[in-house]
């Protein structure tokens, strides 16, 4: 009934969502094998739920305001983080606030709004974007703790670690590309 190849754009769905949705038609009292496919050269979320059009349609409406709730939040820890400069001062801001936005890229691209709206003709963005936001992460993360503990001064030995950490972390998500084309380095990246 359904198939979304690794070509197909968002607006081959037959149903417009960001989910994987179709319609199976099963008459009222009547029994019907279902069976559910799923490939995907990266990792995926795939949770699975089965309902009527309006039971599936008040679902993804409750997930999309706990989704709006949740960048809002994001949102909300940005404009602190702005607001934070004259007291912590830039670098700390600014780390924080690059961390903050990684955070929100990521979860905007798992929660499939950025193959809807950013690139809808690509669907190979999406394992791209997948391990590139992921890695992401863990480089504003460690930049931010750098500055945060000042381990440039206080804790030097430390400070190359995390530099280096940094540094690998930085190289896999420019080579991400390279690494969604085979499984081990792939899942060596996660």
């Amino acid at each position: 009934l359904f198939n979304q190849s690794e070509t197909d754009g968002f607006h081959t769905r037959p149903i417009k969502s960001r989910y994987l949705a179709t319609d199976v038609p099963v008459a009222a009292g009547k029994q019907a094998d279902i069976y559910i496919g799923f490939r995907s050269i990266s990792p995926a979320f795939l949770p699975v739920a089965l309902g009527t059009k309006q039971a599936v349609a008040t679902d993804q409406a409750e997930e999309t305001i706990i989704d709006a709730t949740m960048n809002g939040g994001l949102l909300v820890m940005m404009a602190i983080a702005l607001l934070l400069i004259p007291i912590s001062g830039w670098r700390i801001s600014l780390t924080f606030l690059g961390y903050v936005i990684a955070a929100t890229f990521y979860v905007y691209q798992a929660d499939g709004y950025a193959f809807r709206y950013l690139w809808p003709d690509s669907p190979t963005g999406n394992p791209l974007a997948s391990l590139a936001t992921a890695l992401s992460m863990p480089v504003t993360a460690l930049l931010f703790s750098r500055e945060l503990f000042d381990t440039k001064l206080n804790l030097r030995r430390w400070d190359k670690v995390i530099v280096f950490a940094a540094f690998v972390a930085g190289v896999l998500v420019v080579l991400s590309p390279l690494y969604i084309q085979n499984e081990l380095l792939l899942w060596s990246a996660f």
